[in-house]
């Protein structure tokens, strides 16, 4: 009897030994993968503020050189915040330690929302946005600014990687149990090989076109982890030459709430 209590103490004690180590395993990629991330993506900014301090400091240039030097620091400087924000952002998703404020959510505002904040850099490249949202608009439980994010980065990308004049189009659909929202775009498409990967942080798909590489940043893997911590995922269709469409599936009730049932429920 005592050698079966000891055996099954001991199996206990291993499980536990093991759970810690997998946990220090995961806690050191996150410490790799963050100082990676940090010298990869600062490098670039830091280098264009050196670059500018050294020809202000050297070359004495005139009043409109100097306004552009420090414009360029500026901009790198609102990059590298940028960059800060958004790697915290990702150690944040991939430790699960992202805090959701949730409620419900009508999509259809939700849509809206992030479409006004891109609307002007749609209109500069003259696309037409086409929006196709079911009256009454379906209901999600989420983070509306989380879920905004996601959008803005799909419709950012759609922006970018379509041509002038190009159709950007928003699509909600709902299910039984899920809420779809789709964005499709007209530009280079992704090669098959890409799209495995294309939410991995830092990978770039190779498209016809250098300038049109997609990826190498951490727009997507941020969006693929705000998703999945809505218990939902994000998936793409794309035909090189043809345009990619980024579907964004959402479960109707989503994570647990953190709120109390009768606080902020958007709607009764």
């Amino acid at each position: 009897m005592k050698d079966a209590e000891q055996s099954s103490g001991d199996a206990a004690l291993e499980a536990e030994r093991s759970a810690l180590a997998a946990e220090r395993q995961k806690i050191e990629e996150l410490r790799s993968d963050l100082l990676s991330t940090v010298s990869h993506e600062l490098r670039t900014p830091l280098t264009l503020i050196r670059t500018s301090v050294g020809l202000l400091l050297d070359s004495h240039p005139d009043a409109a050189m100097q306004e552009r030097l420090l414009r360029n620091i500026k901009q790198s400087a609102d990059r590298m915040h940028m960059l800060v924000t958004d790697i915290l952002d990702l150690v944040r998703l991939r430790s699960g330690r992202a805090e959701l404020h949730v409620r419900y959510l009508d999509v259809g505002e939700l849509v809206d929302s992030a479409v006004s904040l891109m609307r002007t850099l749609l209109d500069e490249k003259e696309q037409v946005l086409s929006l196709d949202v079911p009256s009454p608009a379906p209901r999600v439980m989420g983070d509306h600014r989380r879920l905004e994010q996601v959008l803005l980065n799909l419709l950012s990308n759609a922006n970018k990687f379509a041509p002038d004049g190009a159709q950007v189009r928003v699509r909600v659909v709902e299910g039984e149990q899920t809420v779809t929202i789709s964005v499709t775009d007209t530009g280079p498409g992704i090669p098959p090989e890409a799209r495995a990967r294309l939410f991995e942080q830092f990978y770039t798909a190779r498209t016809s076109s250098p300038s049109h590489n997609i990826g190498a940043g951490l727009g997507l893997p941020i969006a693929k982890g705000i998703v999945e911590a809505h218990g939902g995922q994000i998936r793409v269709d794309s035909a090189v030459g043809v345009g990619s469409t980024f579907h964004v599936d959402l479960p109707k009730e989503g994570p647990e709430k953190e709120e109390e049932p009768d606080e902020d429920t958007g709607g009764g």
